[in-house]
């Protein structure tokens, strides 16, 4: 079986160990890296061509609406899948708008999670 290659991008440390520690250990997925900032998420996706990038919009480090706006413009093989805790419906539209594939929201449960990451592939 080949496995589903998964970015996870997130600035927060525990955010990313947790979503690692859940999403890990399921046969269908392999987790290719956590980068924590734009430029690391875009090195990452270049390096190693996810099928699909986890993406938390909120961040601290940088403009996560315009790094998804960037993945989708060079990596159009990568679907992105936005993954945050709280989002303005000026932000959604935005993101809408940037070609996301979804915007779900941390509080979902990981079976929701993992049901959304297998439905883009």
């Amino acid at each position: 079986m080949q496995k589903l290659k998964l970015l996870i991008v997130d600035d927060h440390k525990s955010a990313r160990q947790a979503l690692v520690q859940k999403l890990s250990g399921e046969e269908d997925l392999e987790i290719k890296d956590v980068p924590a900032s734009a430029p690391e998420a875009l090195s990452e996706a270049m390096a190693k061509s996810p099928e699909i990038v986890l993406l938390d919009v909120k961040t601290r480090i940088g403009d996560g609406i315009g790094l998804c706006k960037k993945l989708v413009n060079y990596y159009p093989q990568s679907k992105i899948l936005v993954f945050t805790s709280c989002i303005s419906q000026n932000e959604q539209n935005r993101l809408n708008e940037t070609g996301a594939e979804d915007i779900l929201f941390k509080d979902l449960d990981i079976q929701e999670l993992l049901t959304a990451i297998r439905a883009l592939h």
